[in-house]
């Protein structure tokens, strides 16, 4: 971030204090304004209107599918950004993205899941919807990755935050290893392990693209976006058995509540988990 966004954000947080916000309100609105003039650090701050604002936010939605309270967390620190330090009233209230209530994720049963994988004949995209189905990853970890977080060997996956050092460990499963394989050898990416045409990173919208261009190519009658993998995969694994704290875990969820959603949506069947009495 250059020294005029620098100053600008001390300046915000001085505001702020004056203001007598609580300490944790300041905290929250200052990581949302610093990561806002790090993505237009190149343009007029003043010069920006509230549409490019409302794209900036639902760019961040479709990139770490972002809750609706961080939504309206962000354009509210951006609303006091141009009032406190440009005198600048914004109202992007009409932007707030609306509440919703017993919102359940949405997903794709196996047997489309089959069909999106069996329709895929490019390897790089066949790996995508591998990873962010087998693996669970979100379409900002899986552009993310780099190939020193796969372990061939050990057949797990190191998943690092964005914004945090914080870090998941994920198994992986035989198959996919094997279409990395394939994958690595006929595109023999440097760091990042998807690489774009002209970029260091493959685009989320690339994956957006070419997902719902198979879903529509093989048959799937629903609008298809990439965080339905990660959905599918939440939702098979507890019809599968597995228990909460351990889905938890894999998807990198903080709160154990993001978690149970995925039990609303499930028949978890008794008869695929065993019984204790049958392993001695």
């Amino acid at each position: 971030m250059c020294l005029n966004n620098n100053r600008i954000l001390e300046e915000f947080v001085i505001k702020l204090k004056q203001q007598h916000y609580a300490p944790s309100s300041i905290k929250a609105y200052k990581s949302a304004v610093k990561n806002f003039l790090k993505a237009f650090e190149y343009h007029e701050l003043h010069l920006i209107e509230s549409k490019t604002i409302h794209n900036y936010i639902l760019e961040l939605k479709c990139l770490s599918d972002i809750s609706i309270a961080y939504q309206r967390q962000i354009l509210v620190a951006i609303d006091k950004l141009y009032l406190f330090n440009f005198n600048k009233k914004l109202n992007l209230s009409s932007y707030y993205p609306k509440r919703k209530t017993n919102l359940l994720p949405k997903f794709l049963n196996c047997d489309e899941i089959k069909a999106l994988l069996e329709g895929c004949k490019n390897i790089k995209h066949l790996c995508i919807l591998k990873l962010m189905y087998g693996c669970g990853l979100r379409i900002s970890e899986t552009i993310n990755l780099q190939l020193s977080d796969i372990d061939f060997e050990a057949m797990k996956l190191t998943i690092r935050a964005i914004n945090t050092s914080n870090k998941r460990t994920v198994p992986v499963p035989k198959s996919l290893l094997i279409s990395l394989n394939e994958y690595l050898l006929v595109y023999g990416p440097k760091t990042f392990l998807f690489e774009g045409q002209n970029t260091p990173q493959y685009s989320p919208k690339s994956i957006q693209n070419f997902i719902k261009r198979y879903a529509q190519k093989n048959g799937i009658n629903k609008k298809i976006t990439p965080y339905m993998l990660r959905h599918s995969y939440a939702t098979h694994q507890l019809q599968r058995g597995m228990n909460l704290r351990l889905l938890q875990e894999l998807l990198g969820h903080l709160n154990i509540k993001t978690t149970e959603r995925y039990s609303h949506i499930t028949n978890i069947s008794t008869a695929t988990i065993s019984n204790p009495l049958d392993q001695l």
